[in-house]
């Protein structure tokens, strides 16, 4: 349709001030998010918006990659990291294929993620396995920054790896 009915579009008029940063969803065979700001006037006011969409998944594989690379080089084969959301569901992978459709088993690190802890535990991993999973909610860099983040700040990091690499 229209971008004028797009959720990120309203958003972006009604608060010209902050960048809009949409939820990760499917667009044909891979995930985009939606990146908008409003194109003010001189008075502040709202004329327009800006639109970006980014290929989530390749995203996704260089924010995370780096991480999983360095480990696997080190020996810990089966450490890896995903974004998550605050019920668990995977929004960020190295493999595009876990990106909205697994989710972190363990219902009490799910409980620690929501309520935007910092911690680890030992619990069922992504892939159905038994390890460590550490997880942190993902902060804006700046604070000052004009967009809210990623899920409006409510995203995390989890990190998971098999009990014989963990200890």
């Amino acid at each position: 349709g229209p971008a004028g009915s797009e959720g990120w579009f309203r958003t972006a008029v009604r608060n010209p001030a902050k960048a809009v940063v949409q939820s990760v969803r499917q667009a044909g065979s891979g995930y985009t998010v939606t990146i908008a700001t409003a194109v003010r006037s001189a008075t502040g006011s709202a004329r327009g918006v800006f639109a970006v969409d980014i290929d989530w998944a390749k995203v996704s594989t260089l924010a995370l990659s780096p991480l999983e690379t360095a480990y696997h080089t080190k020996g810990e084969s089966s450490l890896r990291a995903y974004v998550v959301d605050a019920s668990g569901q995977v929004l960020g992978s190295t493999s595009p294929n876990e990106i909205l459709a697994m989710k972190v088993p363990d219902a009490d690190v799910v409980k620690s993620i929501a309520s935007r802890n910092t911690g680890s535990a030992l619990g069922s991993l992504v892939n159905g396995s038994t390890g460590l999973l550490s997880f942190s909610p993902l902060a804006k860099y700046d604070s000052s920054a004009d967009a809210s983040g990623i899920m409006a700040g409510h995203a995390s990091i989890v990190v998971s790896m098999s009990e014989g690499d963990a200890f």
